[in-house]
């Protein structure tokens, strides 16, 4: 089959959510067939500017040019109406150049069939445009975040001009059943679970923690680690961007360094199965009563969970779809400090069976590999029904 992956901003180095869509298009590729992957020019990781076409993995990348989000602070926030009639202008440019892009990619590579990664909604006149110009089925997976356009779009008119809407999340899934929403299937997505995998730990005998996620919850967080700190040693590690957020809620990094034996921050990783290898427990908690404005589920748990990681987190529906508190993870009730202490001191204390019910978990629910098969029987059923209404 020829089949065209669109990611909005994919790039070839990207992990994590972004990276569902280029796993699936490299095990389609592996697979024997031919992979287009369609996305925006901008690496937003390493501000890298690419030509608008490239091979890699013999995958071939499309771009077109995609200035505007990065003038949109300059344009809109700082420079009023006349900043706001410049933006839509680039906007216009950016969908011709989109327009200009896809028809050619759908004349030269033959395309039979499109699949969309997306992790919030995309505007009926785009999925409208889409259907206009293609002749093949369309097909949107849609990874989380359905309160994002909720209050300016008709959910059921968004979508009427797919061929399918694949939802990985039960919770969304039956969400967006309420609006009557038609045409769609519950299937989660896969991990690769060749690439993320236990690895052999090291001797070592203080444990490192991971604090992936907080949103808000930072001082509860940090509350609770200095708890633990009173009855353990532990390692911390961090994402760079959280010392702008120490200091928004009166921290400094010497805080940090009371608790902890030893902090580390982390920034773009290449490795991240070798990353996760050397992690006991990962912390990534959400907002509660709230939709998940990540991928969901999100793609650093179920990655944590395929390496046989602890993995602590909130329990929301979303969540505990896969994550049975106390079986193969944890789930704070609340995000309040002793909550969350009272959780990572299960966690610490917690043996190898979390981990590798974890692992499981991953492998009978989330394997790309099974994932990749089904999703392959789904074109060839609905290539076959394109066909059949065209003769």
């Amino acid at each position: 089959m020829n089949i065209l992956i669109e990611g909005g901003n994919l790039n070839s180095i990207a992990e994590g959510t972004r990276n569902i869509a280029l796993s699936y298009a490299k095990k389609f590729k592996e697979r024997g067939h031919n992979v287009v992957v369609l996305t925006k020019q901008i690496d937003r990781i390493r501000n890298k500017r690419y030509g608008k076409f490239e091979i890699i993995d013999g995958i071939k990348f499309y771009r077109w040019f995609n200035y505007e989000d990065k003038l949109y602070n300059f344009l809109v926030e700082r420079n009023g109406k006349v900043g706001r009639f410049l933006y839509k202008v680039c906007r216009i440019m950016s969908y011709w150049g989109f327009y200009r892009t896809y028809t050619k990619i759908t004349k030269k590579e033959k395309i039979e069939v499109m699949n969309i990664f997306v992790k919030g909604f995309r505007p009926r006149v785009y999925l409208k445009f889409l259907d206009m110009f293609s002749n093949f089925p369309i097909i949107m997976t849609l990874l989380g975040d359905p309160e994002f356009n909720m209050r300016k779009y008709n959910l059921k008119k968004e979508f009427s001009n797919l061929d399918l809407i694949i939802i990985p999340s039960k919770t969304i899934y039956n969400h967006l059943k309420k609006f009557g929403v038609e045409g769609t299937r519950n299937i989660p997505y896969g991990i690769d679970t060749k690439k993320f995998k236990p690895i052999k730990k090291s001797n070592r005998k203080i444990k490192r923690i991971y604090c992936s996620r907080y949103y808000n919850h930072l001082p509860e967080v940090l509350r609770a680690l200095e708890k633990v700190s009173k009855e353990t040693e532990f390692e911390l590690i961090l994402e760079k961007k959280v010392r702008d957020d120490l200091k928004k809620y009166g921290f400094d990094e010497k805080f940090l360094g009371k608790i902890a034996k030893r902090v580390e921050y982390i920034g773009y990783l290449k490795d991240i199965n070798k990353f996760l290898g050397e992690v006991d427990l990962v912390i990534d908690l959400h907002n509660e009563g709230k939709f998940l404005t990540c991928a969901s589920p999100p793609a650093k748990i179920l990655e944590a969970m395929a390496t046989g990681k602890v993995v602590l987190s909130t329990n929301v529906s979303e969540i505990s779809e896969f994550i049975t508190d106390g079986k193969n993870g944890f789930l704070a009730e609340k995000n309040s400090s002793e909550e969350i202490y009272r959780k990572i001191k299960g966690a610490m204390e917690s043996k190898g069976d979390i981990g590798r019910k974890a692992r499981e978990t991953i492998l009978k629910n989330f394997d790309l590999n099974k994932s990749v098969i089904i999703y392959e029987k789904i074109y060839k059923e609905l290539i076959k029904n394109e066909n059949s209404d065209n003769t």
